[in-house]
């Protein structure tokens, strides 16, 4: 085997470098932009978990209030006046709810 002397020889690897560099980057950015766009859908979802529980409970005591004065019926037994009480659910969550009677008020 002979070696070509030419200046032309070691042209080539630069320019493949060159090319595996601009590779590289490129999937470093999608990369990047895969991992921000799974962030955004786990913030997503985490807000969509919170509404739904939010929602829910909502509903749970305005169902409960309507059992207790409506149907005379028992319910949760809320404290209506404003006074926080606080419910552990799974998972490590805590559930805060305050129940004010507007329309009884004399203020």
């Amino acid at each position: 085997m002979t070696r070509d002397s030419s200046p032309e020889a070691g042209f080539v690897l630069p320019s493949v470098v060159a090319i595996l560099v601009v590779i590289a980057a490129a999937a470093a950015l999608a990369t990047q932009q895969l991992q921000t766009q799974t962030k955004i859908a786990t913030a997503r979802l985490d807000q969509l978990r919170l509404q739904g529980l939010v929602d829910g409970a909502t509903r749970f005591v305005a169902m409960s209030l309507i059992n207790e004065r409506a149907r005379r019926l028992p319910g949760l037994a809320l404290p209506e006046n404003g006074r926080v009480v606080t419910c552990p659910l799974p998972g490590g969550v805590t559930l805060s709810l305050s129940v004010q009677d507007q329309g009884g008020s004399s203020t």
